[in-house]
């Protein structure tokens, strides 16, 4: 296999923003090594790939000669955070990827095996990627194929990096974060996974302290939202939500004016006649004033 140079997907923020999560090991994979790859129906030769695995978050890409190349980046429980498509070299065409929220719904991506002894993972993958991540009227490609390749462990700028609870009685696993300032305080963290769920971890940008606080559909700080995504809408429906937060641990990061912020929390998050009950909420993450 061709060695290739590491991707630029690749990155200081892959590497720290890594999640953990206990995990269970598979063994069904296949021995050699292989990745297919279609797209626009039309089948690519993938001839150089690479796998790396930081913690439970994977990050995987194969190249055609020419070029052309899908890359993923996905979880160890199958949550898609990212499925990506760059063109030949001497092609003018869009880069394209997968829907930004709901991935589950909007593409098929799933995890066949883990082979831990031997650093193996199976995934088969199909499904639409889009010129516009966040607007499924635009123009779209169809992609499918299979990967059964080694991975190489790499370890994080900071362990133990993730935002974990049980939606009812369901694990719910964040892989991927985004951040927004309302005003000149009102800071927010969203959280999100493959499903529809998403969680909003609204802090004082100007004030953000350690202790327990219990938050109610009034408050505007020091609170965990939730949402879920709509697929008719296609935007995310708000829940008014009445809960405990407890921020344990802030930690500067050495070289970088990000912070990591630990903690705990449970709510009860209503919308209507609709009451979802989260409990053995927990998350290690990142905020960047």
């Amino acid at each position: 296999m061709k060695k290739l140079t590491l991707f630029a997907f690749i990155a200081f923020s892959a590497m720290l923003f890594s999640c953990s999560s206990s995990s269970d090991s598979s063994s069904s994979t296949d021995s050699q090594e292989y990745f297919t790859y279609t797209v626009g129906g039309v089948e690519k030769t993938i001839t150089a790939w690479e796998a790396y695995r930081t913690e439970d978050s994977f990050e995987v890409m194969g190249t055609n000669p020419d070029g052309t190349s899908m890359y993923f980046d996905f979880d160890v429980h199958g949550n898609l955070v990212r499925a990506s498509n760059t063109p030949a070299n001497s092609s003018s065409d869009p880069w394209l990827n997968s829907f930004m929220y709901y991935s589950s719904h909007y593409f098929n991506f799933e995890i066949v095996g883990i082979d831990e002894g031997n650093k193996m993972i199976k995934v088969n993958y199909s499904g639409n990627l889009y010129e516009e991540e966040y607007d499924l009227s635009s123009n779209a490609t169809a992609v499918s194929g299979t990967f059964n390749i080694h991975y190489t462990e790499t370890p994080p700028n900071v362990a133990g990096m993730g935002f974990n609870a049980k939606i009812g009685s369901d694990n719910w696993y964040g892989v991927s974060s985004g951040e927004s300032i309302y005003g000149f305080t009102d800071a927010h963290i969203w959280q999100y996974s493959g499903d529809e769920n998403r969680f909003d971890l609204n802090l004082n940008e100007n004030n953000i302290a350690t202790g327990t606080f219990n938050f109610t559909p009034a408050s505007t700080e020091n609170r965990v939202g939730f949402a879920k995504f709509n697929t008719t809408t296609e935007d995310f429906t708000e829940y008014n939500t009445t809960g405990t937060l407890h921020i344990t641990a802030i930690q500067d990061i050495n070289f970088s004016s990000a912070k990591v912020i630990t903690g705990t929390f449970t709510l009860t998050a209503v919308n209507g006649g609709n009451t979802i009950q989260v409990t053995n909420g927990s998350f290690k993450t990142v905020y960047t004033p």
